[in-house]
């Protein structure tokens, strides 16, 4: 019974300094210039899939414990269209560590990535369920409600998010964006105003613009725009936005007359 007792605690000690070891050596990895991982990301943030695959295969093979807990695993497999090994690593780490929404979350975006909005939905509401402190529950799934034309649950969930986090850009870019695929452009208008005032964005300068548009104030949408430019002096996107408008007044004008 005593050789029985040292053999137990042996294994033990053997199994402490084996995942002692394995933190190590995700560390330096991790902390690498060559980490195969990092490099598969880099290669897919500039199109080159081919490298980006080599890359990935590279670090599942050589570390495979690492590259299931690592934070940029699931971009990658996002990145290269590999939704069921993504899915099977998130099915892991949900099994594991059912305390991390990294997982839970990562879950559903697979369902968003791949386009299967109904699942999307579905997951969503069971990481909104477990994580409700979190933004992303709220903004992914009504993206998704949107896209199966589901606008008045995407407003409702959207009305949440923005009450319940008021200082996340997110919410109020997603309750803007939803406002115009409904064509409420005053709504729309008010939105984008709330993201230029609260969040200092660009987005909701342009977002104003283009509402205004919409109602038919042209020429108030081009003079917003030059009195935003000097908010924004460092953003092409207002003045790209404002050659955009002077572009379709020209049409307009051109336009012969019925």
């Amino acid at each position: 019974m005593l050789d029985n007792f040292r053999a137990w605690r042996e294994r033990r000690s053997a199994i402490r300094e084996f995942l002692a070891l394995q933190k190590v050596e995700a560390w330096e990895v991790a902390h690498s210039d060559t980490n195969p991982l990092l490099q598969a990301q880099a290669s897919i943030a500039i199109g080159d899939h081919e490298a980006a695959l080599r890359n990935w295969n590279h670090a599942r093979i050589r570390y495979p414990s690492y590259v299931k807990a690592a934070p940029e695993t699931l971009g990658v497999l996002l990145g290269l269209k590999l939704f069921d090994d993504a899915e099977a690593i998130m099915l892991e780490g949900k099994k594991h560590s059912p305390g991390d929404p990294k997982y839970t979350e990562g879950y559903a975006l697979i369902a968003q990535r791949r386009e299967d909005w109904a699942e999307a939905v579905a997951r969503w509401q069971d990481a909104r369920r477990k994580f409700p402190g979190s933004w992303k529950t709220y903004v992914n799934a009504a993206r998704a409600l949107n896209e199966l034309e589901r606008l008045s649950e995407a407003e409702k969930l959207l009305k949440q998010a923005i009450s319940r986090f008021p200082g996340e850009v997110h919410c109020w870019w997603e309750y803007a964006s939803l406002a115009e695929v409904k064509k409420d452009w005053e709504m729309a208008r008010s939105l984008w105003c709330e993201v230029t005032e609260r969040f200092e964005h660009v987005v909701g300068v342009i977002g104003q613009a283009r509402a205004m548009m919409s109602l038919g104030q042209a020429e108030e949408a081009a003079s917003f725009l030059m009195a935003r430019h000097a908010r924004f002096p460092h953003e092409p996107e207002v003045m790209l936005e404002l050659a955009r408008i002077a572009k379709l007044n020209a049409h307009i004008e051109q336009a012969p007359q019925q």
